[in-house]
């Protein structure tokens, strides 16, 4: 059984004319702008999840108290080094 090639697409669509492009525009500074971040949205939402983080880390699991002390350190390492970006 022999390999059959394709043939590109070019040969089968001879008919379709090429697309024109448009020079692309850069634009201005004060045309750009970035939204300032919403902190409160940030900060509410972020507390929201720690907090059950927490509950189930210290209320609901069983979790030995040799494992929750490292994972708690990591927890408030990573919210500093979060915050301090």
């Amino acid at each position: 059984m022999t390999a059959r090639k394709r043939t590109s697409s070019s040969v089968t669509n001879p008919e379709k004319p090429p697309t024109e492009h448009k020079p692309t525009t850069v634009a201005s500074p004060e045309e750009f702008r970035l939204a300032p971040p919403k902190l409160g949205v940030i900060f509410v939402i972020s507390s929201l999840l720690c907090s059950l983080y927490l509950y189930l880390l210290c209320f609901h699991y069983n979790v030995d108290d040799e494992l929750k002390r490292p994972i708690l350190i990591n927890a408030g390492l990573s919210l500093v080094g979060h915050s301090s970006r």
